[in-house]
């Protein structure tokens, strides 16, 4: 990635909505985005996610946004002015993701690299490459990119204490102790983790319905395998090698592999995993768990063609073939994100 920043940028992004752009808009516009990415509630973010995704977002979440920029610019349309708005989303959450590590900074980065399984070219499209942003803020926030969901020992701070109060001295003394403990409770979540997932892969048995690999087949190992995957995972960005986890499954399942589509998919889906599906998907979040959403609409299509209920829905051609390791592991990191970071209510 570049050594600049978004904000360097950002005159030659803007201009494909202003071709008259200047150091006065470039204030102006700044001044808004600087207040937006203090914004540090989930539904904020997703409301800026699905402005650039949706070809016609929700009135409602145009208008939040476009406040912020009508506050430091009276002269900033309030009509016909999406273009403007999808440009101004891309560019809060390149600084978003551009500053320090956050909640809603991991949640943004990884709905982007979920929804980008079916809408790549709303993310990437010219110059502001928003799934790079994404990889990088992940590959950059964490070691390794992983992060315990639950630290069992809360971090330790002298701040809170004068520095040569007794408090102070004594936590200075038991400090590195406390550090190490949580170091090694970590290690010990790591190893089990890592532990029970060998268990899982070498058992070579579905614990949902008790099915052996070859039994079940490959589809039901896809599906069912990248559920069981996230609920043995105990880090929020998951396994960095997911994917080979899950080939490694599919693979024990089958002699031979092909694509496949997603009508092909559903016509294979085992009858159980409508039940189960129903604890990961979220209709309000739709779009950035497009394989949940997929498989969800193609069970409960009420006599419709799944095939083309999801062509229509999602404009996804009947024919258009996916590698099943592909639909397992987007699979995956959609449980991830929905248990990680959306609301359970």
């Amino acid at each position: 990635m570049s050594k600049y920043t978004a904000k360097d940028f950002f005159v030659d992004w803007y201009r494909a909505a202003d071709p008259n752009v200047n150091s006065a808009t470039k204030t102006n516009r700044m001044a808004a985005l600087d207040k937006i990415i203090m914004c540090n509630e989930i539904e904020e973010w997703f409301s800026i996610i699905q402005i650039i995704l949706l070809e016609n977002p929700a009135n409602e979440d145009t208008e939040w946004f476009a406040t912020f920029f009508k506050e430091k610019d009276e002269t900033f349309p309030l009509i016909n002015n999406l273009n403007h708005l999808k440009i101004l989303a891309k560019v809060a959450i390149c600084m978003l993701l551009e500053a320090e590590e956050s909640y809603v900074g991991d949640f943004v980065a990884y709905s982007i690299l979920t929804s980008r399984f079916l809408h790549k070219e709303r993310l990437d499209v010219n110059e502001i490459v928003l799934s790079n942003y994404a990889e990088k803020y992940l590959d950059n926030s964490i070691p390794l990119g992983r992060k315990l969901i639950e630290k069992p020992i809360e971090k330790m701070s002298l701040d809170e204490f004068d520095e040569k109060s007794e408090e102070a001295i004594t936590w200075a003394a038991i400090l590195p102790l406390f550090q190490r403990v949580n170091e090694l409770s970590d290690r010990q979540n790591a190893l089990s983790e890592e532990s029970n997932v060998l268990w899982w892969l070498f058992g070579e048995h579905l614990k949902t319905n008790g099915q052996h690999f070859k039994e079940a087949g490959p589809v039901s190992v896809a599906l069912l395998g990248a559920i069981e995957l996230a609920s043995l995972t105990q880090y929020e960005y998951g396994f960095p090698s997911s994917r080979d986890i899950l080939t490694k499954a599919i693979n024990l399942s089958t002699d031979s592999l092909k694509e496949v589509t997603f009508s092909e998919v559903l016509t294979s889906i085992p009858a159980l995993l409508k039940d189960v599906i129903l604890k990961y998907y979220k209709e309000e979040y739709a779009i950035i768990l497009p394989t949940l959403s997929i498989i969800y609409d193609g069970l409960n299509a009420n006599g419709k063609d799944p095939a083309n209920l999801i062509s229509e829905k999602y404009g996804v051609p009947s024919e258009q073939k996916y590698s099943l390791y592909q639909i397992s592991d987007q699979l995956y990191h959609e449980c991830l994100l929905k248990v990680n970071w959306l609301p359970n209510e």
